[in-house]
């Protein structure tokens, strides 16, 4: 007669918690993510006439969504009158009510060396945020 034995109560319980973990961890590759999705920035930059000079363009921010955002997440990007990115101008962000955060009211200034053109155009962009808002200078 032959003796016939099975897999230890511990290796059949190791096995079991194996077996769950690898379709636990299919599942969730197979499902859609449960994160929402990138959400539309909403807001307008304006150019502002009184603070802006020759050489320094002046935007004010107004953001509607987000309401503010950190300023390590805004990311902005300058465009010459013909379509070229232009990388020789320096950005910076005023943060006219001090709370440590970009929001309404805020400033995007835009410096350079020589003078700024009309139709020269400012897009910010915030991480988390799909679409940019864009400013211009205008003639």
């Amino acid at each position: 007669m032959k003796k016939e034995e099975g897999v230890s109560p511990v290796i059949a319980t190791i096995l079991l918690v194996a077996i769950t973990v690898v379709l636990v961890a299919t599942l969730m590759m197979m499902l859609p993510s449960v994160t929402p999705s990138n959400t539309s920035l909403i807001g307008t930059l304006t150019y502002d006439m009184d603070s802006s000079e020759p050489t320094k363009a002046v935007f004010i921010i107004n953001l509607q969504q987000p309401t503010q955002a950190k300023q390590s997440a805004v990311i902005i990007t300058c465009w010459d009158d013909n379509g070229t990115q232009n990388t020789s101008v320096t950005t910076s962000i005023q943060d006219v009510n001090g709370n440590g955060v970009v929001d309404s009211g805020d400033r995007i200034i835009v410096e350079s060396t020589y003078t700024i053109p009309t139709g020269f155009k400012v897009y910010v962009s915030i991480s988390g945020y799909s679409g940019n808002i864009e400013g211009v200078v205008p003639p």
